[in-house]
């Protein structure tokens, strides 16, 4: 992990997106590569905010690390279906993207969020800053026709599927988790 690597990556994408994209668009790292080196360092990083802001507002130890073990997975496992869901449904939408593609797309296009949710859950004080993670969005806007060669007439809809999907996949699996652990604490 290289973090000089990471805190340029993430500044340029935040900074420069149309000049980053076309970086980007030239890299061939894998799927594996990327969560391994630039999505999962910012997960832990939430899931460790987690952790810290429960204990800041007298959850116990348990209940603490419960939280941010949720937050670490629900991160990692809907970049790996919102990767798995676009790869596959792409091919409807004419669109040639390959797995490693899409998941260069989705992680890096993510940046602002996993910063902001960095932030926000180390503590309730910070929520409105929340609102900042649709940066997301324009930035996956930037990327869509520079990384994905959808043709033009599917673009909209296609990004809107994605974008539905990514805060679907998000939401059932809070849902699912915290009902998990809610029957058995």
């Amino acid at each position: 992990m290289d973090i000089q690597h990471i805190s340029q990556r993430a500044k340029n994408i935040i900074v420069e997106p149309q000049k980053e994209w076309l970086a980007i668009e030239q890299e061939t790292s894998t799927s594996n590569e990327l969560l391994q080196n630039y999505a999962l360092p910012f997960f832990g990083l939430s899931a460790l905010a987690t952790v810290v802001g429960n204990l800041m507002s007298q959850s116990t130890m348990v209940q603490s690390l419960l939280h941010g073990g949720i937050s670490l997975v629900v991160d990692t496992l809907t970049i790996l279906l919102a990767i798995f869901f676009m790869t596959e449904v792409s091919e409807k939408f004419q669109d040639k993207a390959d797995k490693n593609t899409v998941s260069r797309f989705l992680i890096y296009g993510f940046t602002p969020s996993y910063l902001v949710s960095i932030l926000v859950n180390l503590s309730f004080h910070f929520g409105l800053l929340g609102l900042l993670g649709f940066y997301s969005i324009y930035l996956l806007w930037q990327g869509f026709p520079v990384m994905l060669k959808t043709p033009k007439q599917h673009q909209s809809s296609f990004f809107i599927l994605t974008i539905a999907t990514l805060f679907g996949i998000e939401f059932a699996l809070k849902a699912i988790l915290v009902a998990l652990l809610q029957s058995y604490l």
